[in-house]
C-alpha cells in the first residue's frame, strides 16, 4: 500500500509539474513569461504543506535522553598489559576535564568507562545531542537500548534439578565467574544461603539501584532469571567432586530492571549498566589493573539484532577478550526485541563471544 500512495504521490506530482510547464521546442507567445508564472504558482501551492513538516519540532520540557559518549582515546584494555593501570588513571583524568563541559550542555554523568572503552554514560535533556557529537574528544554518539533476559519462562528451577544439599560454605577457590543478569537471591539453598567471602557468591554489584548490593529485588522477574542462571551455574556436574580450593566462586552484576517499553513494564537490561558491568567484571577492584578479572563472564542477555555504525557493547566484548575473559551469551529467547525466530544477534554475535543455543523437541503437527 505504501509503495502504490507512493507511486501516486509521484505520478501525480510530474502530472501538475508538467501542466505548469511549457511544451518543449514550443515558444510561448508572451516570452514564456506566463508559463514561468503558473510554475511559480505551482511550487507556491506545496509550501504550506512542507513547511508544516520542516518546523522544528521542539522536545517535551522535561524530557531526557540517555546516550553513551564514545571517546577519541583508545581504552586501557589497548595499553600494554604492564601500562594498563597508568592507562587506566590517565582516561579518567582526561574524562574529569571533560565532566564541566558536558555540565555546561546540561549532560548529566551516569557511567564512566575506562577499561573496556573509553566513554562516558550521561543522561541529557532532548535536543541537546547535537552541541555533545560537535565536541572534538567525541567520536560517537550511541542511544542507550536494551537487552531481554533470555529465558522461556519464570517457572524453571534453579539448578539443573530438584533436591540435593546446598554447597558448602567455608574458604574456596578464586573467583572465577562474573554473572551479569538480573538480582540473585542468595538465600536460595543452591546458592549457599548468602554474599561475602565464605559463600558461593563471593560479591558483585548492583548497577541498577547503585547500592552495591546485588540480591533481587522483592518481585522484580529478572531477579528470577538471575537467581536461576547462578543456580545452573554453581550446581553444573562439571564442578561436581573439585576440591574446595579449585571450585569457582561467583561475583553477580545485577542490570534487569522494570524498564517502560511497548506499552508494558518489561524485565531488560540498559546497555549502559551492562557496559558498566562489564567494566566491572574485568577489573573489580577497579584499580585499572586487570589481572583480578573474572576468567569467564556469563551474560544471560539477549538483543534482537546488531545495528551498524559505532557498538560500545561489541567493543567492550572485544576487549575483554584481549584481556582473557571469555564471555558467554545466549542466542534467542531474545524478549521483545522483534527479531525472527532463530535470528542471532546482539551480544551472541560478537565473533570473540561463545553464543549458547537450546532446542528443545518439535511439538505436534498442526
Amino acid at each position: 500500500m505504501r509503495r502504490a500512495a507512493a507511486l501516486g504521490g509521484a505520478v501525480a506530482l510530474a502530472a501538475g509539474l508538467a501542466a505548469a510547464a511549457p511544451v518543449i521546442g514550443q515558444e510561448a507567445p508572451d516570452g514564456g513569461i506566463a508559463a514561468r508564472e503558473a510554475a511559480l504558482d505551482a511550487a507556491a501551492g506545496w509550501r504550506d504543506a512542507l513547511e508544516a513538516h520542516r518546523a522544528p519540532q521542539l522536545p517535551t520540557p522535561g524530557d531526557t535522553e540517555s546516550v553513551i559518549l564514545l571517546l577519541s582515546d583508545p581504552p586501557a584494555a589497548d595499553a600494554a598489559a604492564g601500562e594498563r593501570a597508568a592507562a587506566a588513571a590517565a582516561i579518567a583524568d582526561a574524562q574529569e576535564r571533560l565532566t564541566p563541559v558536558l555540565a555546561d550542555l546540561g549532560a548529566t554523568v551516569t557511567f564512566r568507562y575506562r577499561m573496556l572503552v573509553n566513554a562516558i554514560g550521561v543522561r541529557v535533556p532532548a535536543g541537546r545531542l547535537e552541541p555533545l557529537a560537535a565536541l572534538p574528544e567525541i567520536r560517537a554518539v550511541v542511544p542507550v537500548t536494551f537487552l531481554a533476559p533470555a529465558q522461556a519462562g519464570a517457572g524453571a528451577p534453579a539448578g539443573p534439578a530438584a533436591g540435593g544439599a546446598p554447597p558448602v560454605s567455608g574458604a574456596r577457590g578464586p573467583a572465577h565467574l562474573a554473572l551479569i543478569d538480573g538480582g540473585v537471591d542468595a538465600g536460595h539453598p543452591w546458592l549457599g544461603g548468602g554474599i561475602g567471602p565464605t559463600y558461593p557468591i563471593v560479591g558483585g554489584d548492583d548497577l541498577v539501584g547503585r547500592d552495591g548490593d546485588p540480591s533481587a529485588e522483592p518481585g522484580e522477574p529478572g531477579d528470577v532469571h538471575g537467581t536461576q542462571l547462578a543456580g545452573l551455574v554453581l550446581r553444573s556436574p562439571a564442578l561436581q567432586g573439585l576440591a574446595p580450593e579449585r571450585v569457582p566462586r561467583l561475583v553477580a552484576y545485577r542490570v534487569v530492571a522494570r524498564e517502560p517499553v511497548g506499552g508494558r513494564l518489561r524485565p531488560l537490561a540498559r546497555t549502559d549498566r551492562v557496559l558498566a558491568a562489564l567494566e566491572r567484571a574485568v577489573d573489580p577492584d577497579g584499580d585499572g589493573d586487570p589481572r583480578d578479572r573474572a576468567e569467564v563472564i556469563l551474560m544471560g542477555l539477549a538483543a534482537g539484532f546488531g545495528g551498524g555504525g559505532a557498538d560500545p557493547l561489541a567493543e567492550a566484548l572485544a576487549a575483554a577478550d584481549r584481556l582473557g575473559s571469555t564471555v558467554v551469551v545466549p542466542a534467542g529467547n531474545d524478549g521483545p526485541t522483534f527479531a525472527r525466530p532463530g535470528a542471532v544477534g546482539g551480544p551472541a554475535a560478537a565473533p570473540t563471544a561463545i553464543a549458547v543455543g537450546g532446542a528443545a523437541p518439535a511439538g505436534p503437527a498442526r
